[in-house]
């Protein structure tokens, strides 16, 4: 079995982003919201806990936002009431700018095995035109970090973004695919009602069309599998 675990909450919300997540909510939102979080898990255990799991992934949202003692909450309830495989993959998701050594350390003392970074962009101008809060020097700087503590780091990365060319995206997976072990690879889509939607709109922002956007995917795609990725 394989459990999948959702933290909805931001310090700011992307501009292209429809998940289900919050931004600036309170400590005392975030508070109870993990408290009926460990609710649920002590009752999915219930029930299921006696299946071996195989998999756990802690997405969000920002699930790095949280403070160390909150995540810790989250495993320790998971640990106490289900079985996990001694081989047991267990991914949480992490963004530069809230990415730190003492939760690096934390991390890997739960047992996490696998970090994914949300990177998104090795372009300064992307990253800004999208509302994303990191920088290229702080991303760079997270992957640094987690090499220290993960040997095994993924990346995220959007082809489709205002400033994209065929050449600056094969340069992105170049330089990922130096120092990561999976880079996930996604087209930009337009979602209805989000804030990119209406600055495109508006004419204030100028992102690549369908058929541009194809191309960087089959660019960042080629080049991947000419380095010796595989994709699944």
């Amino acid at each position: 079995m394989q459990i999948y675990i959702h933290i909805p909450f931001c310090k700011k919300k992307c501009l292209y982003c429809d998940f289900n997540s919050y931004a600036n909510c309170s400590h005392e939102l975030i508070l109870r919201y993990l408290n009926g979080l460990n609710r649920e898990i002590k009752l999915a255990g219930k029930v299921y806990g006696k299946g071996e799991i195989t998999s756990i992934f802690i997405g969000g949202g920002t699930p790095s936002l949280l403070d160390e003692n909150e995540i810790k909450s989250v495993f320790d309830t998971i640990k106490n009431h289900f079985k996990i495989s001694s081989d047991a993959e267990i991914t949480i998701e992490a963004n530069p700018e809230s990415f730190t050594e003492g939760k690096a350390v934390a991390f890997k003392s739960y047992g996490v095995n696998r970090l994914s970074l949300g990177v998104q962009s090795l372009d300064d101008n992307n990253l800004r035109a999208v509302g994303r809060i990191h920088d290229v020097a702080t991303a760079k700087s997270a992957i640094k970090l987690a090499g220290e503590y993960f040997d095994n780091i993924s990346c995220d990365l959007i082809v489709g973004l205002p400033f994209d060319t065929k050449a600056s995206v094969e340069n992105e997976v170049k330089e990922l695919a130096g120092i990561v072990d999976h880079i996930s690879v996604y087209q930009l889509i337009l979602e209805e009602g989000t804030p990119l939607e209406k600055l495109v709109k508006e004419g204030k922002i100028t992102l690549p069309d369908d058929d541009e956007t194809i191309d960087l995917f089959d660019i960042a795609n080629k080049t991947l599998k000419s380095i010796g990725f595989e994709r699944y």
